[in-house]
């Protein structure tokens, strides 16, 4: 027996915004109860095909019967039985009850009208956590890839029946990505997606209790398992359904569509912006609780909270928190994440959205002849009134005149440029002039870059008249286009911009002859590549006493004028002096400039004065410089590039060098060697790189300081420097080299501009009697070797690196009481790069009795290294000795090492204390009297400026004593 019950579908003509007055049709389905499971596979395939072909005009009605049909099996079940038979839960459905039923009969397929003012229940389905069916329970796991079903009471069953069979079938439900009504054509995609057949047979005992049936497992080709339904069919022993029920995810994440509404935008500056989302819900429910992301640039990540509530239906933009983006290409990801109220059903639902955000746009270079109005290309001209009242492009046709404007060169257009306000009067055909002191106006470019231009030069072409007074022209030039920190870079009086005299005292229109170029260095901002450049008439005292001028073809170009020959030596006066006439004023010479005589040095040189070089901006060889009667490099001031070496050699009358600034990298080596005279040295402090060496040598006058500004590629060598005391001070820029050689310089003292270096092929330090300790504080690595030699005033060194990969040799050095730190270095890498070589040699140092620590124990033991330990005190006079004390454990003393730097000091000093501790400081006189005290606690630096210069003690508590010289 079939028992047929129907129901209906219903289209609606929006899903989430329904319509005033809505007239919608019906389809009338099947539910399926008392058939052979044969016969439902039947039917749902042909109500599969029906609903294919007509979901995209019918949503889902359900349908309750007020009393159920007598012939069911299950007549005393509640009609909300029905409710859980559901094709589609994630459609929209209305519950109709008797009033409302249609009249007539219905058969499968047919379709009615019916109006909307009976649908007096609209809602939408939410289905179950957990359905119970008969005593069992079924359910998805949270990850739905098992469904399930337990053991329960079946009291309830139908009486007669002994055995019963479950088959489970689970299905993908119906995609709702895209709008569902009238015009759109979204089909189902849930036809039999996935079949699981369980079967399970139970002999009902008299307590009705069964045991359940347990999982089903989804197969893995499920595309979205959030999509799921169960469908449980009860059958008896022969196969006859006797009734079936659906199971569905707790709740169901809808989709929500979102559009980013950040635009483009083009910024050269750094950005205060505002990231955004507009998010449009699709869902038949209130939305609440969900949450939007924003990603920039796949690693800058936000997340914020949304407790506010969309209704179906609803679109509302919500903002990000502000954040600041630098100048390039920025990739913004937003999207949606909604968790329905059930994590272990919900779905995460996300729509992604990647678009570009922030683009920093070209640097040009200025060039506007304003033949295109308005002028300028990417927008990076301006022209404008200080009150921003007007922005003026002028041509002939503004003036209304019948010519262009000037006619200059090739031009047919210029800028008028002025400051005053004006217009021009049709009727009486006069330029009517405003005296409004707030309108002055200013020519400003956008950011430009001159990173890739040698000696940039700004040039423009220009008219100006004067009446009984002129304007000024003031250029001025901001580095950095992201602020306003203006410099000026050069003002025109009206002398020297006026192109016609006498003055004259009606408008000025300038004739092609009346126009002059004008240029203006930037050498000064040369390598910049975010400037902003501005050209401005400065506020005259009567305005009525002015008169206009005019602005044409603005250009910034290169200033680099090769000079007509390759090399270039200058070894006679003479030759200096023709240089401006014969090379045709040159600020480049593109090989090598030789200044004296480099080889065959007979008698004095007679070049005195380098005056007439002074347009040398450039030499793209070498420059060496060595004759015997300069005594000043005067002439070299505009010298700023070397791209070479630069050789100050035997220059015996040379005083000072100082007149040589350069400001751009070295390529080459930096070597001023044999000058006997020399006080004053070029300075380094403008130059950032020496590609090269840094070679000091055989300067007996030399200034007591000198600092390493640069950061050195090279070798750093400094030898024979008598006079010289300092290094500088603490420089960050040195922090490596290949080899590091100080010696024989006897006043040397401090090398604190060298405490920054981390890297070192090999260090030497010979010969330098004032240094009392040897601390590189960064020091990381050296690759070769590590000499230390006839350090007379040498009392500790520090070994704060762990990689050394060649030898050591600490000789010679009288006071030296202090190498335990020697613990700290690697054993594993040292003397990796020679073994074949002596490892370790210490050697005349009779102040050293503190031999005994794990390096040189291990050295000691180890047959793959040499190791040379003689005439060092007592404990280390052989290696004999420091072997007996590594294997008897006799007591060392030890102590921790203490640096202290500068050391002579002037006014304050630095102790370093690797153990970080707390120690009190006692300062003693020659008599050994106490004369300061500080502690450590107050932190490492300490002023002692009032001290007298002499010789002192300084006693740290827990730490060797060691001597004080105040300069």
């Amino acid at each position: 027996m079939k028992s047929t019950q129907i129901f209906l579908l219903l289209v609606f003509f929006a899903l989430a915004l329904p319509l005033p007055s809505l007239h919608a049709q019906i389809m009338v389905v099947e539910e399926f109860t008392n058939v052979g499971f044969p016969e439902y596979a039947t039917t749902k395939n042909r109500i599969d095909s029906l609903l294919k072909d007509k979901a995209h005009k019918y949503c889902q009605i359900k349908y309750h019967t007020k009393t159920p049909d007598s012939s069911s099996l299950y007549s005393n079940q509640v009609a909300s039985r029905l409710e859980d038979l559901n094709l589609n839960p994630s459609m929209p459905s209305v519950l109709i009850d008797g009033t409302h039923l249609p009249l007539g009969n219905y058969p499968i397929g047919s379709t009615s009208n019916l109006s909307s003012q009976k649908l007096d229940s609209l809602y939408a389905a939410k289905p179950n956590a957990l359905l119970t069916f008969f005593g069992l329970s079924f359910t998805f796991s949270p990850d739905f890839k098992k469904c399930y079903g337990t053991s329960g009471n079946t009291t309830s069953w139908p009486t007669g029946q002994k055995t019963f069979l479950y088959r489970v079938l689970v299905e993908e439900m119906v995609d709702l990505s895209v709008p569902i009504g009238p015009g759109n054509d979204t089909i189902f995609t849930n036809v039999f997606r996935a079949f699981i057949d369980n079967k399970r047979e139970w002999d009902v005992p008299n307590n009705g209790s069964v045991h359940g049936w347990t999982e089903c497992v989804i197969p893995l080709n499920v595309v979205d398992k959030a999509k799921l339904k169960m469908v449980v069919f009860l059958t008896n022993g022969s196969g006859r359904i006797l009734n079936s029920t659906v199971v569905y995810p707790a709740k169901i994440g809808y989709k929500i569509q979102t559009t980013n509404s950040t635009d483009v935008q083009e910024s050269y500056c750094d950005s205060l912006v505002t990231p955004a989302i507009t998010v449009l819900s699709q869902s038949p429910y209130p939305i609440s609780g969900f949450k939007i992301h924003a990603t920039i640039d796949d690693t800058l990540q936000f997340t914020q909270n949304i407790n506010s509530t969309l209704e179906p239906g609803q679109q509302k933009k919500y903002d990000f928190d502000k954040i600041t983006l630098k100048p390039g290409l920025h990739y913004i990801n937003t999207w949606v994440e909604y968790i329905t109220d059930d994590p272990a059903t919900g779905v995460i639902v996300k729509t992604n959205d990647k678009i570009r955000y922030l683009v920093k746009g070209d640097h040009p270079l200025a060039n506007e002849d304003f033949e295109n109005l308005p002028p300028g290309s990417q927008g990076r001209f301006m022209v404008r009134t200080q009150n921003e009242l007007a922005f003026k492009k002028v041509s002939a046709v503004d003036l209304g005149h019948d010519k262009a404007i000037g006619a200059y060169g090739q031009s047919d257009y210029s800028l008028m440029f002025d400051a005053w306000h004006w217009i021009y009067d049709e009727t009486n055909k006069e330029i009517i002039y405003l005296t409004d002191n707030k309108n002055f106006g200013f020519l400003l470019y956008n950011s430009f870059d001159l990173s890739q231009i040698k000696f940039p030069v700004l040039q423009f072409d220009i008219a100006h008249a004067s009446k009984s007074c002129g304007n000024c022209l003031k250029i001025d030039v901001s580095k950095n286009y992201c602020d306003n920190n203006w410099q000026e870079v050069k003002e025109f009086v009206p002398s020297e911009i006026n192109t016609t005299t006498p003055n004259t005292t009606s408008f000025f229109i300038p004739k092609s002859n009346e126009w002059k170029t004008m240029e203006v260095s930037l050498d000064a901002y040369e390598g910049l590549d975010n400037l902003k450049l501005r050209m401005w008439a400065s506020n005259p005292v009567d305005y009525t006493k002015v008169n206009a001028f005019y602005l044409d073809n603005i250009k910034i170009v290169s200033g680099q004028k090769l000079c007509n020959t390759q090399n270039l030596e200058l070894t006679t006066q003479a030759q200096v002096d023709s240089f401006a006439q014969q090379m045709n004023g040159c600020n480049s010479v593109s090989g090598n400039l030789v200044i004296g005589q480099t080889t065959g040095r007979s008698g004095l040189s007679d070049i005195k004065d380098l005056s007439r070089l002074k347009t040398l901006k450039e030499v793209d060889g070498n420059l060496i410089i060595s004759n015997t009667s300069l005594k000043n490099l005067g002439g070299l001031e505009t010298l700023k590039r070397i791209n070479g070496n630069f050789i100050l050699h035997k220059n015996d009358s040379l005083i000072s060098g100082k007149e040589m600034n350069l400001t751009y990298p070295v390529a080459g080596n930096f070597v001023i060697t044999e000058n006997n005279k020399l006080t004053t040295p070029p300075t380094l402090i403008n130059v950032k790189e020496i590609k090269g060496d840094l070679v000091l040598a055989y300067n007996p006058l030399f200034p007591a300081g000198y600092s390493l500004t640069p950061s050195i590629e090279g070798n750093i060598e400094v030898t024979h420097m008598n006079s010289l005391k300092s290094l500088g001070s603490l420089n960050t820029n040195v922090t490596r080299c290949k080899n590091l050689k100080l010696e024989n310089n006897p006043l040397l003292s401090s090398l604190t501009g060298l405490w920054n270096i981390a890297e070192a092929e090999n260090i030497i330090l010979r010969n330098n009697p004032q240094i009392t300790n040897v601390f590189f504080q960064k020091l990381e690595k050296i690759k070769g070797d590590l000499i230390v030699e006839n350090l007379n005033a040498l009392t500790s060194m520090s070994f704060h690196y762990a990689n050394h990969l060649g030898k050591i040799q600490l000789r010679n050095n009288p006071l030296l009481n202090q190498i335990s730190t020697l613990d700290k270095l690697n054993y594993a890498l040292f003397n990796t790069h020679s073994p074949q070589d002596t490892a370790f040699i210490l050697e005349n140092n009779p102040n050293l009795s503190q031999c005994k620590n794990s390096f040189i124990c291990k050295l000691l033991t180890d047959p793959t290294k040499t190791v040379v330990i003689k005439n060092n005190g007592t404990g280390c006079e052989s290696n004999e000795v420091a072997q007996t004390r590594c294997t008897t454990g006799l007591a060392e003393t030890t102590q921790t090492p203490i640096v202290v730097y500068p050391n002579p000091f002037v006014d304050e000093i630095t102790i370093y204390d690797p153990a970080n501790t707390q120690r009190q400081c006692n300062i003693l006189n020659a008599l050994g009297k106490i004369i300061s005290q500080f502690s450590t606690a107050d932190g490492p630096t300490h002023d002692i400026s009032h001290l007298e210069k002499g010789v002192y003690l300084l006693h740290v508590e827990g730490a060797e004593v060691i001597k004080l010289v105040k300069l």
